[in-house]
């Protein structure tokens, strides 16, 4: 089975890559990881999976002037020319299904799949369906559009799936649940803390959904009360709303208890992650956030907002939760985090790790998107 796997930018997202790289070890999948937002262009030798190839697509917005001016002339005479090019470059693999790991793109390629008689999958991963089409009748309408005419749609928590069906009216007959796999051997060794200072880390991009202001004002709380532990702020990411939070960590007067990080490799924030006493997420919606499946799996206490995505997997004993939106209760949450015995945090992030055994099993991730694809195959659309 040939199966174009399609994402933004090379070499996409850390759990994509490892998802690819579980993938390219099953015998029956011939795959290829495949690229829109790129300035390359062709079938090429991949630099992120050493037994794959990989397409880049032809993206005008993304090429040097000279080539922009070049093409711009050529389509002059030919207005489909940039689409032809890409769909040379398909059909040179003439593969049995596309997948478009984030399914926005599959409305951004539209004039492609138009042209091509070739299945096509879709992944929904949380902010297209709980966030963007909500703000946007015209990508509402073209989500339910592209789903319809899709083989199948994998969603990567069932409180999204529910979500959708609700939402958009329609349950896709080839629908997947089909969890984000975490790496089983992550590195667990914790570094050994000097002082009773809490330090909490924020993994993630810097944008209002994320609601990292509840976080900012809930720092400024405990350590404006006369809690025995100063509690400090890792903040791992970037994102539109770096000067927004920038100028209210001056404003609350919190400088000195905040760090900012940027945007950091994924073996770095692993690391950043163990030195930290907890993960702390705010969001007001996920679908389900990966950081906090690998602070689990690193054993690492866990502070979130209380969102369906989250709770399916764990509940109350397993991790910290209070009401997005809200910084009082998530500043007594941090100070009753303070309080805890080393005992009592062991036996909550035993509990969490013990029951994330699902998301580290390759081989069912493997099964369940080969057969996800295989029914993808059989599926006449609506």
């Amino acid at each position: 089975m040939k199966v174009i796997e399609l994402l933004n930018s090379p070499p996409g997202e850390f759990f994509i890559q490892r998802h690819l790289r579980i993938l390219s070890k099953v015998p029956e999948l011939e795959l290829y990881p495949a690229y829109w937002q790129t300035s390359e262009y062709g079938l090429i030798k991949s630099k992120n999976f050493q037994t794959l190839k990989e397409l880049h697509f032809f993206n005008r917005n993304r090429q040097s002037r000279f080539i922009k001016t070049f093409y711009y002339l050529s389509s002059a005479f030919n207005s489909e020319y940039y689409l032809k090019r890409n769909l040379d470059l398909i059909k040179k693999i003439d593969p049995d299904l596309i997948h478009f790991h984030f399914a926005p793109l599959a409305i951004q390629l539209k004039s492609h799949l138009n042209k091509l008689d070739v299945p096509y999958t879709l992944s929904f991963r949380g902010s297209e369906l709980l966030i963007n089409s909500r703000l946007d009748k015209k990508l509402n309408n073209s989500i339910i559009d592209i789903s319809k005419k899709a083989s199948g749609l994998h969603f990567v928590s069932n409180s999204l799936k529910a979500f959708f069906n609700k939402n958009f009216d329609f349950d896709h007959p080839n629908t997947r649940v089909i969890y984000t796999n975490i790496d089983a051997n992550l590195n667990q060794s914790k570094e050994v803390k000097n002082t009773e200072d809490l330090t909490l880390i924020f993994v993630g991009r810097l944008h209002w959904v994320k609601s990292i202001g509840d976080i900012l004002i809930a720092i400024q709380k405990v350590n404006d009360t006369k809690a025995n532990k100063k509690v400090y702020l890792k903040i791992i990411g970037d994102g539109p709303e770096y000067d927004n939070l920038n100028f209210m960590v001056q404003d609350l007067s919190i400088a000195s208890y905040v760090k900012f990080y940027g945007k950091l490799d994924h073996e770095s924030v692993n690391r950043e992650i163990l030195s930290a006493d907890a993960l702390i997420l705010s969001s007001i919606s996920e679908g389900f956030p990966n950081v906090i499946a690998e602070a689990v799996r690193l054993k690492i206490p866990v502070i979130t907002s209380r969102l369906k995505g989250i709770s399916e997997f764990f509940n109350e004993n397993d991790m910290l939760y209070y009401t997005p939106g809200n910084p009082t209760e998530l500043s007594k949450l941090i100070i009753d985090l303070s309080q805890m015995s080393k005992k009592e945090i062991e036996q909550m992030t035993t509990r969490a790790f013990d029951k994330s055994s699902f998301l580290v099993d390759e081989k069912k991730h493997s099964n369940e998107f080969v057969d996800f694809y295989s029914k993808a195959l059989s599926y006449t659309s609506i």
